[in-house]
């Protein structure tokens, strides 16, 4: 019996290859203000949905190395010359991390933003059932960032929000990244920054002397490839055309 392929969009086939993974509690149409600005570069995207969400939410469970196997497939199936650039988000940069640790000959080069992984502790089993009972009341705090509103939606079942906190919430070893490499924290002031020494675990795996940096940006929340899709974008060509990053990005001390 074959199994159901991820769900996926594929924009401006014929191009460089671009392969753009979303958040938790999400699905592609996060880029939907990304995509077309790559697209006037004549770059090509490949924009998945993850299992457990949009339209892949009848493949479980949500996990690292299916997810990467999954991608994988799809890049060597419609990748130009079966290889791409690699850009994840939250959850998506987990993904993306793997993905270019596993099959490094899969990936042209990674951008990963908003890498955040917490040590489990004694609680660690109990948090996805007090936070979807959170989430799950009506109106028990605003949703101060974009995987908050989304849960609030019903974009979140129990059962996902259990694997994203496995992922989320791990003591997993993070093998080494051979490829050139940006890893980003958005840390403007709030809830919604990213935490900078977690940057710097996952850069810690990079290899380096290939051009690889670990930057942040003050100005930018962690969900800011829906906030600021225009600076994303540039972000995202400036890289892979190995460009001096657009202004408010700080190489992490």
């Amino acid at each position: 019996m074959t199994e159901p392929a991820l769900f996926h969009k594929s924009h401006n086939p014929g191009g460089e290859s671009i392969l753009l993974i979303h958040g938790g509690f999400s699905d592609g149409t996060e880029w939907d203000g990304v995509w077309p600005l790559l697209a006037e570069h004549d770059y090509h995207l490949l924009i998945p949905d993850m299992p457990s969400h949009g339209n892949s939410v009848d493949i479980h469970p949500f996990e690292i190395d299916d997810t990467v196997r999954r991608l994988v497939e799809l890049i060597k199936a419609e990748a130009r010359g079966g290889v791409a650039h690699v850009v994840g988000i939250s959850i998506g940069g987990h993904i993306a991390a793997a993905l270019a640790s596993q099959h490094p000959s899969c990936v042209l080069s990674l951008i990963v933003s908003g890498f955040n992984m917490f040590t489990p502790n004694l609680f660690t089993p109990l948090l996805p059932l007090l936070v979807y009972g959170v989430q799950r009341g009506s109106g028990f705090a605003r949703q101060p960032f974009a995987e908050w509103d989304r849960f609030c939606r019903g974009l979140g079942s129990l059962a996902l929000t259990r694997d994203v906190f496995n992922i989320l919430i791990s003591s997993r070893e993070l093998h080494t990244i051979t490829c050139r490499t940006l890893v980003i924290a958005a840390t403007r002031p709030g809830v919604s920054g990213d935490n900078i020494d977690h940057s710097r675990r996952l850069f810690e795996t990079v290899v380096a002397g290939n051009g690889s940096k670990a930057v942040q940006h003050r100005g930018m929340r962690h969900p800011w490839n829906e906030d600021e899709p225009k600076v994303f974008a540039d972000m995202v060509k400036c890289w892979i055309t190995a460009q001096e990053l657009p202004d408010g990005f700080e190489i992490l001390p």
